[in-house]
């Protein structure tokens, strides 16, 4: 499946050295609503892993570009045919102009705002929904604590609850978590993580994340929101 129809370290987790790459699958605008989000019992993670031999942080470049407005942010409906574990038949709105590309695997689409400071979307699926968000969120930010390095710098907050109502009425859950990190090419990064369940299944069916710069975070946010009502996984 790899044919464009139209319609997130990272994000494995951003390579993090600078962007990471990807490419196969096949792809065919927000009023923000109170999330209520409570943390969990996930302490704020520093991991500063005092070096034995001298190390230094990565110096901060970029970010020289405007921050990202939500109201010049037009958003169009995306349909997506994400294959992994299992074939998932995905719809939900993205900005309009980011640019799609397919990962390897075909579980995963990354829509991207191309420029000297690239801000992105990624929506993966394709797999089986049989883990809660807050599990899944929970070991993501583990990970991402775990092999980040002293270079990076890196600050990742806690897993907090959240709910949205979509577009069709219904109830969308999810548990999310931020980080902020020096990209040694790209400067200060912000990445936030999002797991969404639906009413009626406690598990999660689509992961989303967004990528940019932290002044860019009320709009990533704006961003998410939207996709978040709007997504629809029919299998």
């Amino acid at each position: 499946m790899g044919v464009l129809r139209t319609v997130a370290a990272v994000l494995g987790i951003m390579v993090l050295g600078g962007g990471s790459g990807y490419a196969a699958g096949h792809i065919a605008g927000q009023e923000r609503d109170d999330s209520r989000a409570q943390p969990e019992q996930t302490p704020s993670v520093t991991p500063s892993h005092t070096p034995s031999s001298p190390r230094t942080r990565y110096p901060v470049v970029g970010g020289k570009m405007p921050a990202l407005d939500l109201d010049d942010i037009v958003f169009v409906e995306r349909n997506l045919e994400l294959t992994g574990e299992v074939e998932s038949d995905v719809k939900l709105e993205v900005p309009r102009g980011w640019r799609d590309t397919l990962q390897p695997g075909g579980d995963e689409v990354r829509f991207t705002k191309q420029g000297p400071d690239p801000r992105f979307i990624r929506v993966v699926a394709g797999f089986s929904m049989v883990e809660t968000p807050l599990s899944r969120a929970a070991r993501e930010r583990k990970n991402v604590a775990d092999t980040l390095t002293y270079e990076n710098d890196p600050k990742v907050d806690p897993v907090v609850a959240g709910a949205i109502i979509g577009t069709d009425g219904e109830k969308r859950l999810f548990q999310s978590f931020r980080y902020t990190f020096i990209s040694q090419s790209q400067g200060l990064k912000l990445v936030i993580y999002r797991y969404v369940a639906f009413e009626g299944n406690p598990n999660v069916a689509v992961m989303m994340a967004v990528s940019g710069m932290p002044k860019d975070e009320k709009a990533l946010t704006g961003v998410l929101d939207r996709a978040t009502k709007t997504v629809v996984r029919s299998n």
